[in-house]
């Protein structure tokens, strides 16, 4: 059965909550998170104890996005939106974009 899908802004869609491992420091079958952390880390000048993610979501594009609702706190949540290439373009993941200041039930949607 497959997921799920959600409309997000502009048409666009997104597959719907999908699983994580637990500890798992990957999302998808490739997308190191640590390698996510120190580029927010370095965008908003701040460190963070916590760097777990909690929920994801991913759109099939020219490689694939992922939107990923981070637990950065005991009670801090950040949105972060990350681009993995395709496998044969070797490139590694980008962070596109971040949403500060969220909470644990902040719905994760595409922005």
């Amino acid at each position: 059965m497959a997921p799920p899908t959600n409309s997000g802004a502009q048409g666009t869609k997104l597959l719907g909550q999908l699983p994580l491992q637990e500890g798992s420091n990957r999302i998808g079958p490739f997308c190191p998170l640590f390698q996510v952390k120190c580029q927010l880390e370095q965008k908003t000048k701040k460190k963070y104890p916590i760097f777990k993610a909690v929920e994801f979501k991913s759109q099939t594009v020219a490689g694939t996005n992922y939107f990923i609702k981070v637990q950065v706190d005991d009670s801090d949540f950040i949105h972060i939106r990350v681009f993995e290439s395709l496998p044969h373009e070797n490139r590694p993941v980008t962070l596109h974009d971040y949403q500060t200041d969220k909470s644990r039930h902040d719905e994760l949607d595409y922005f």
